[in-house]
C-alpha cells in the first residue's frame, strides 16, 4: 500500500508539470489579481491583506490594504521570504565545526544529541536573533507533564518535549494535572491574556513574578518551571556559536 501510495504521487506531480499550468485571474474590489492554475488547484501567492506593519504601522492594529487597480496584481510567485542572518561561508566549513562542537555519540544513538542541535538552531538560538531586533519579552519552559499523556513516546516522560506547555497555556490541562501544574497553567494564561491586552504581560492583573522584557546585554527571561524565576543568558555560549553559523537552511 505504501508503495502504490508513493508511485500515485509521483506520477500526479509529473503528469502536473508535463501538463503545465494554465493562468487564472479573479477580480476583486480592489483591482484583478492574476495566479495559474494546476491540474489540482488554483495557485495565488501574496495576496495583500493589510499594508506592510513597517515604520509608524509597527505594532499598530491592522491598516487595509488600498486598491491596485488598473493594475493586476502578480500572484503567481511566493513573495519575498523574511530577512535571514549571514550564514557560513563556504557552505562545506558549517557541518565541520558544527560536529567538532558536537561530537556524535559514540553509542551510535544520536537522538539527544540532536534534540539538542534543533533545539538551540531552530528554536532558542534564533528566537534570540529576534528578540534582539525588536522589543520582546522571551521564556523558557521546563516543566514536564506531571500525568501520563505521552503514550508511546516514552522519552518524553520527565522532560519538556516540544509544546508540552500549551495544555499549560490554554488550561486544557486541568481535569489531569497536579495542583503545581494548575497554578503553573493559571499564571500562564494571566502572563498571555495581560499581553494581549495591554503588550505588557505584567499588567492588569496581577503576577507574582515580573516578567522582565529582553535587553540586549542583559537578556532576561522569565523560566516557567516550579517555582516560576527570572534568569539570564539562555545557552549564551552555543547561541554564539550558532549566530556565526547563521539560521538558513544549505543544501549541503
Amino acid at each position: 500500500m505504501m508503495v502504490s501510495a508513493f508511485f500515485w504521487i509521483a506520477l500526479t506531480c509529473c503528469f502536473q508539470i508535463i501538463s503545465g499550468n494554465e493562468p487564472a485571474i479573479i477580480h476583486t474590489n480592489l483591482g484583478d489579481i492574476q495566479g495559474y492554475e494546476t491540474d489540482m488547484a488554483r495557485v495565488f501567492y501574496g495576496i495583500p491583506f493589510a499594508q506592510p506593519p513597517v515604520d509608524t504601522l509597527r505594532w499598530q492594529p491592522s491598516v487595509p490594504v488600498g486598491k491596485w487597480a488598473p493594475q493586476v496584481l502578480n500572484a503567481t510567485i511566493p513573495a519575498p521570504a523574511c530577512p535571514q542572518s549571514p550564514s557560513c561561508t563556504p557552505s562545506i566549513v558549517c557541518p565541520t565545526i558544527t560536529l567538532k562542537r558536537f561530537p556524535p555519540d559514540k553509542s551510535g544513538d544520536q537522538r539527544s544529541l540532536l534534540s539538542s542541535i534543533a533545539t538551540e538552531w531552530v528554536f532558542v538560538c534564533s528566537t534570540r536573533v529576534f528578540a534582539r531586533k525588536t522589543p520582546s519579552y522571551s521564556y523558557v519552559f521546563r516543566y514536564p507533564l506531571d500525568f501520563n499523556a505521552w503514550e508511546n513516546m516514552s522519552y518524553c516522560n520527565n522532560h519538556a518535549c516540544h509544546a508540552v506547555e500549551l495544555p499549560f497555556l490554554f488550561e486544557t490541562a486541568w481535569p489531569n494535572t497536579t495542583d503545581t501544574g494548575r497554578w503553573l497553567s493559571k499564571s500562564m494564561a494571566t502572563y498571555w491574556t495581560n499581553f494581549a491586552k495591554t503588550q505588557d504581560p505584567n499588567k492588569p492583573e496581577i503576577v507574582r513574578v515580573e516578567w522582565p522584557r529582553t535587553i540586549i546585554g542583559n537578556e532576561k527571561y522569565i523560566y516557567f518551571q516550579n517555582p516560576i524565576q527570572i534568569e539570564a543568558n539562555y545557552m549564551k555560549d552555543d547561541c554564539d556559536f550558532w549566530d556565526t553559523i547563521g539560521y538558513k537552511v544549505h543544501d549541503f
